[in-house]
Order: structure tokens, then C-alpha cells, then sequence
């Protein structure tokens, strides 16, 4: 699987319903790492991946068409995350895909390229039409700084639970679509399984036929832990309050 992605213009897909619980309709910016319902932890497939490579360098990622429409998460059971029927609004879907596309440079060019970031964002929210607004870019852009900022964390989540693949030998594309959803998962921002089906969505966009089985299987051991350490803290809860009784 060649992990390269030329630089090209990315058509938005309009999300489908109303405005919808995402973790960013009310936000009137980025929340920071762990503000909010985050779970503590390791942050963390062998999903079978067809093929190494970095991607483009600082170029943009080229959306592949045929995206999916909410496939949902395999294999994941239980109620927590988010509930059923949730989805995602235009905006939020919109700041999404610009902070992906933020974070995918990030990774190539670093934070000294801010500037030239935020007018890639700019431009490539106005080619698209989508209505995102400054204020959009904006948040789109502070998402993509507080991944990159913890992506160590969670390279080193990813490399425990798929040992083959370092973040490294990841395609650049993916590595940002994994880094997103699994900070959006950790800090608590967005609803655990609405952050896995929307970069389920966004890998089917931007990356390869073979991606989306890998970032499944990736996000879906991640989503696992999140809800395992989400019940584990409420049960210390429950716990706690019935000995102050």
C-alpha cells in the first residue's frame, strides 16, 4: 500500500441530520488535555497494514472519493461513548477535517510554519465552500496543536497495540487521522464513539482501500480502554459515595 499523498483539493461531504452531541457544538474553542470526561491511562492493532511510507511532506492530503457513511465501530458492544443515532454536524465535521489537514502539516513542517498553516486551513475551508468561519479555522487549528502537542503519548498507545507499526512506518495520513481521534478520545472533547467513526469517515476520504481496516482496528482496542477506564472510574465513584453515606 504506497502510504504518498499528493498534494490536491479536498471536497467536503455535507453531514447528513441535525446538529448533533460531537464535542463541538457548544465549545467556544479547543478544550485543553483532560478537561472534560477524559480517561487516565496509557494512551494505545495488529490491524494488518498493506504498506509503509511517511506521505507527502507539507503538502495537502487528496480526498480518495467513495467516502463511507457511517459504518459504525466493529466489534464494540456497551452503551458509553455516545449513544445511539448520534452524529455529527457540518461545522463540527468541518472543523474535524481542518484540523486533520492542520495536524498532517504540523507533522511535516512543524510549529514554526503556524502562519502558513493557518492560511493552508483558511484556503482550503474557502475552496470547499463549507461556511467555516475564522473563528472555525481557529478551532480547527488549536485541536491540531493540542494533538500534535501529545503525540508521543499517543504513538507510543498505538505502537503497544499494533507493535509492527511505529508511528513511523505509518502513512502520514494515517498517523494524523489516529492521533486526532485518539485525543479527542482521551481528553474527553468529543464522545468516544463518535471520534472512531468520524475518523473512520475521514480515512475513507484521504487515505487508502487498506487504511480503514488498520485504523479500525487500532481505534477499536483504544475505544475498548477508554470505556474500560470510564466504567472502572465510575464504579470509584459510586464506591466513594456510598462509605460517605
Amino acid at each position: 500500500m504506497s502510504g504518498v499523498h499528493h498534494q490536491g483539493r479536498d471536497e467536503p461531504r455535507c453531514a447528513s441530520g441535525d446538529e448533533r452531541r460531537d464535542g463541538f457544538a457548544d465549545a467556544g474553542g479547543a478544550g485543553s488535555e483532560g478537561g472534560g470526561r477524559g480517561a487516565g491511562g496509557v494512551w494505545g492493532a495488529d490491524g494488518g497494514h498493506g504498506g509503509a511510507g511517511r506521505g507527502a511532506g507539507g503538502g495537502r492530503p487528496r480526498e480518495q472519493g467513495g467516502g463511507g457513511g457511517g459504518s459504525g465501530v466493529a466489534g464494540v458492544g456497551g452503551d458509553r461513548g455516545c449513544a445511539k443515532g448520534d452524529a455529527v454536524s457540518a461545522t463540527a465535521r468541518e472543523v474535524r477535517r481542518l484540523a486533520f489537514l492542520g495536524l498532517f502539516q504540523l507533522d511535516a513542517r512543524g510549529e514554526d510554519a503556524l502562519d502558513e498553516i493557518r492560511a493552508t486551513l483558511t484556503e482550503s475551508a474557502e475552496e470547499t465552500k463549507s461556511g467555516a468561519t475564522a473563528r472555525d479555522v481557529e478551532r480547527a487549528l488549536e485541536l491540531a496543536r493540542e494533538a500534535f502537542a501529545h503525540r508521543r503519548k499517543m504513538d507510543a498507545e498505538v505502537l503497544e497495540l499494533a507493535p509492527g507499526w511505529p508511528a513511523q512506518r505509518q502513512p502520514a495520513v494515517d498517523r494524523a487521522i489516529l492521533r486526532l481521534a485518539i485525543h479527542e478520545m482521551r481528553s474527553g472533547r468529543t464522545p468516544a464513539k463518535v471520534a472512531v467513526n468520524e475518523a473512520l469517515e475521514l480515512t475513507k476520504r484521504f487515505s487508502t482501500e487498506r487504511s480503514p481496516a488498520f485504523v479500525n482496528g487500532v481505534l477499536d482496542k483504544v475505544l475498548k480502554r477508554v470505556l474500560a477506564e470510564q466504567r472502572a472510574s465510575d464504579d470509584a465513584v459510586g464506591a466513594e459515595s456510598e462509605d460517605a453515606r
